[in-house]
């Protein structure tokens, strides 16, 4: 054929966007066009349903506005790395006799929802790619930094101890409420952490996770731009208001009522 040294050259560059070797197309070097044209056909498919895998796998781990890790990501594949990680560092730590620590921060938003209402969820969506993007300044090369929610965040830093994660999450803070100038528009916003660490609060992503989200809740109510660690005393405090929660249903559900009256 006239044109088969270029067909080949081709080949051979599709072929090593595949992972075919150079050997793969001298194999080949002596058919005829048509079953080169047919290989090329393969070869091109081939690269065309990697890309597609690889776009499959971008967007099952990663959220798509921001480029982080997503909560897929963090429940389930990244769920079974850090236990196995957090296996080598408390092994680690006998070793060397010193203290290894992993704290999950989860990082709350404060009065998201009334940019949302108020400037609509185009200014929203800039927020929250400027808040991830101030987020992974502080992240280590072993640092996680997920959005799990709609304005919610969890940060995992590994080999941290206490003084470490308050300098970081005090930084964060600071970070995070500097100015935010959008379309004119100059913005305030503070943010609600919560910290849980390992091994004191679990050894399981999903209980650290869930820990670092009651004391994020405990920082809301103690007036928002703040960050709390877990005590075990805000699990009571849950508990209990659960509880109460439920009998309230309940009384709802079978009028169980009753007035005082204070004719005092």
């Amino acid at each position: 054929m006239k044109y088969t040294g270029r067909i080949i050259a081709l080949l051979a560059m599709i072929s090593s966007s595949i992972g075919w070797s150079t050997r793969h197309v001298i194999k080949y070097g002596n058919l005829s066009g048509s079953q080169i044209i047919l290989l090329i056909i393969y070869a091109t498919i081939g690269w065309f349903l990697g890309k597609q895998y690889d776009k499959a796998k971008f967007y099952s781990e990663k959220d798509i506005l921001t480029g982080l890790y997503n909560r897929r990501f963090v429940y389930d594949k990244f769920s079974k790395l850090f236990h196995r990680s957090l296996k080598n560092s408390m092994k680690n730590s006998r070793l060397y006799k010193k203290e290894i620590g992993v704290a999950i921060l989860y990082i709350d938003l404060d009065r998201f929802k009334l940019i949302n209402d108020s400037l609509g969820h185009h200014i929203g969506d800039q927020i929250l790619t400027c808040v991830s993007e101030r987020l992974k300044v502080y992240a280590d090369e072993r640092d996680i930094v997920a959005r799990i929610g709609g304005d919610e965040f969890v940060f995992v830093l590994y080999e941290a101890q206490s003084d470490q994660i308050k300098n970081k999450v005090e930084a964060i803070l600071r970070a995070l409420s500097t100015p935010y100038f959008l379309e004119e528009n100059e913005l305030y916003l503070t943010v609600s952490i919560g910290i849980s660490q390992s091994p004191d609060h679990g050894q399981d992503i999903n209980e650290l996770i869930a820990k670092a989200d009651t004391a994020m809740y405990r920082a809301k109510q103690q007036g928002k731009n703040q960050y709390q660690f877990y005590i075990e005393e805000m699990n009571a405090d849950t508990l209990e208001r659960l509880e109460l929660e439920k009998h309230l249903h309940k009384a709802i559900e079978k009028m169980n009522f009753f007035y005082i009256i204070n004719r005092g």
